[in-house]
């Protein structure tokens, strides 16, 4: 990132400390600060991958399910007042965005006191309250992908290590999300990216943040992202269980429920939507991964991914409730 910008930032701002960069990715690029006894993070993204309307309505989502007593990373307003502060550089236009550390620690999958049925369940409330208020209390003209819109990038453009059959498959696969219903018990604005790698836990409690993919998409996506990432993580780092399905549904299921109906319809498209995950993850990795020089566990993750969207492996059968 080029100083100009950084310094440009720092003063809209107000940021006074020193900052250190986080990550990296296709849309934006993170840095950390401490202001105010507090930690911030500060979100630059080109303006020609993200314009100004589609971050104003993910500030406007994340207001409103603070509004609806959801615990979320909020945006800090700079010098000047506003959310969102504009550079005009060389390179163009770059929109900048901060907002405050999510209260709470990383997840720890090895650790039962905070990996446990309690979790799994306000996790599913949470998620269930998220949705109801979408479907209720969230404008309907925030400015957002719907659909398969939010899906345009996955296998886009030249991806040499995706080899056709998967390209084929996916074909296929979106002709079967185009079909399914947009009712609004089924279909709205939800985070997209839900798994807890963003959240942070304190206390038992949970505090959301990276609101980046948000969408107008169909809520059993938010529910499979949820189980996708708890079940592989868990794997991983636990070994292998055969009543972790049934548990965390469960639970999450339970707490779901209090908030927001869960219809069968919606359940039954969750094997569909695991399946959507491995291949925005094969996609993700291969985009983002030095294929050349790929870790032990990488080479195994994506022979892996690559094998049960191939052979059409499900995630899960089906839920059994």
């Amino acid at each position: 990132m080029d100083s100009e910008i950084l310094l440009k930032a720092k003063e809209m701002f107000g940021v006074t400390t020193k900052i250190k960069r986080v990550t990296e990715g296709f849309q934006n690029i993170v840095y950390s600060y401490g202001e105010g006894g507090r930690e911030k993070y500060l979100r630059i993204t080109p303006a020609k991958l993200r314009n100004m309307n589609l971050i104003a309505s993910e500030i406007a989502f994340i207001l409103a399910l603070h509004d609806g007593g959801i615990p979320v990373s909020l945006p800090v307003k700079s010098a000047a007042g506003n959310f969102i502060e504009t550079v005009h550089h060389k390179w163009g236009p770059y929109h900048l965005v901060s907002f405050e550390a999510a209260s709470g620690c990383p997840v720890d999958v090895t650790q039962p006191d905070i990996w446990n049925k309690g979790l799994f369940n306000k996790w599913g409330r949470m998620m269930g309250n998220m949705h109801k208020i979408a479907a209720n209390n969230v404008k309907r003209d925030l400015v957002r992908p719907v659909g398969l819109e939010a899906d345009a990038s996955i296998f886009c453009g030249v991806c040499p290590f995706v080899p056709d059959i998967i390209r084929e498959k996916y074909q296929e696969h979106l002709k079967v999300l185009s079909d399914l219903s947009r009712t609004p018990d089924l279909f709205g604005l939800m985070h997209n990216d839900f798994h807890q790698g963003n959240f942070r836990v304190e206390s038992g409690e949970i505090t959301l943040f990276d609101f980046d993919d948000c969408a107008y998409y169909w809520y059993a996506n938010d529910i499979a992202a949820s189980f996708y990432h708890a079940n592989w993580q868990n794997t991983s780092f636990n070994g292998k269980n055969e009543k972790f399905t049934e548990l965390f549904f469960y639970e999450f299921f339970d707490g779901y429920t209090k908030e927001f109906t869960l219809h069968k319809e919606m359940t039954e498209q969750i094997p569909l939507f695991l399946k959507h995950r491995e291949f925005f993850l094969l996609d993700l990795f291969t985009k983002n991964w030095d294929i050349d020089q790929l870790e032990t566990w990488q080479s195994y993750t994506l022979k892996d991914l690559k094998e049960r969207i191939e052979q059409e492996k499900p995630v899960i059968d089906q839920l059994l409730l």
